[in-house]
């Protein structure tokens, strides 16, 4: 996803949270500093996931989606394959539209999951830079909040105080920028995710209505016997013979 790398900060989902817990704990101490720094933690603050958790949820819908792959599709293609070399009433042919149909819907539901497992993959590296970017700039403030703080005990207390609610209102309005592209980029994997879900729901909520509606009270069963017959391995049909 664009403006995430995820994998080229070489940050693993096991390290993201101490990188986090590191970033929030020099951004709490910048802020007994620089009051205004105040903000910028309240909104880091409310940035804090488990990647792990992502992680583990992302391998647990990947070996979802894989079974319902081969597991699936070689069982219903040999079931095919041996109705149409032993049946031969013509409603093979309606057995195998519904196995295909079938075959198609299993098949979009395996690529939703799929799908599921890309976006926790996309969530988890957003995450990743995301703290990444906050450990590097608490790194870089706290060194210089200290500098502007040790300049109060000179006689450029005054120029002191001024950059320290200088470098604390600067970095609340990075922390604040930086977790609005954080939330920007959840929407949007959030919207996919809906897309998808709602096919899936329809999937369960299929019922004809109008002409397609079926009153089975009302079903008839003809049982008038075939007009002919077709042998197993014989190409001619021949007359019925009750």
């Amino acid at each position: 996803m664009p403006g995430y790398s995820g994998l080229t900060l070489g940050a693993g989902a096991a390290e993201v949270g101490t990188i986090a817990a590191g970033a929030m704990t020099t951004l709490r101490t910048g802020a007994t500093i620089s009051k205004m720094l105040a903000f910028g933690v309240a909104i880091a603050s409310t940035a804090i996931a488990n990647v792990p958790g992502m992680g583990n949820a992302s391998a647990n819908w990947t070996a979802i989606a894989a079974r319902l792959d081969a597991g699936v599709k070689l069982p219903l293609n040999d079931a095919i394959a041996q109705a149409r070399s032993e049946w031969i009433a013509e409603d093979r042919q309606a057995f195998d539209s519904a196995v295909t149909a079938f075959q198609g819907d299993t098949e979009a539901t395996r690529k939703f999951f799929e799908q599921i497992e890309k976006c926790l993959d996309d969530i988890g590296d957003a995450y990743r830079d995301y703290w990444f970017e906050l450990g590097v700039l608490a790194a870089a403030l706290i060194t210089a909040l200290l500098a502007a703080f040790a300049m109060l005990f000179t006689p450029l207390a005054p120029y002191g105080k001024a950059m320290l609610e200088f470098l604390g209102s600067l970095a609340s309005a990075i922390i604040a920028f930086i977790t609005k592209k954080l939330g920007t980029f959840l929407a949007l994997i959030a919207g996919t995710l809906i897309t998808g879900a709602k096919g899936m729901v329809q999937l369960f909520n299929i019922k004809p209505s109008g002409d397609a509606a079926i009153d089975f009270t009302k079903a008839n069963i003809n049982y008038r016997p075939p007009s002919q017959w077709l042998e197993p391995k014989k190409t001619q049909p021949a007359p019925y013979t009750p």
